[in-house]
């Protein structure tokens, strides 16, 4: 997966809150110390952090990210298809245009707006 990315030149991280069982939180440090790939919250992960998360989410953004054209926040339950961003997104930096682009599910149909 690492060498695809790196060819589209994407970035993965993983926004994690902290484990409900805090035996977990070893396995979270081994995977950041493999992948440097893990940013975590100083919040339970749960359903009902979300929010705690979204916020972690554009805090680093904001403050690892100057440079970028593009960020995609999606949830562990979707398909992103890495070629078509790619050449969606070459084609908006080329026209020279700076459109926000959001997915919305609508009726289990896919909008792009």
């Amino acid at each position: 997966m690492q060498n695809i990315l790196l060819s589209y030149k994407f970035k993965l991280v993983f926004l994690l809150g902290k484990p409900l069982h805090p035996q977990s939180q070893y396995g979270i440090e081994q995977e950041h110390f493999r992948n440097k790939d893990i940013v975590q919250g100083k919040f339970v992960d749960t359903y009902q952090n979300l929010s705690h998360k979204a916020v972690l989410g554009l805090r680093w953004v904001s403050e690892h990210c100057n440079a970028v054209h593009t960020i995609v926040k999606m949830d562990d339950d979707v398909f992103l298809n890495l070629p078509s961003l790619s050449t969606l997104v070459l084609k908006l930096l080329e026209a020279d245009r700076s459109d926000r682009l959001c997915v919305m599910f609508v009726n289990k149909a896919t909008q792009i707006t």
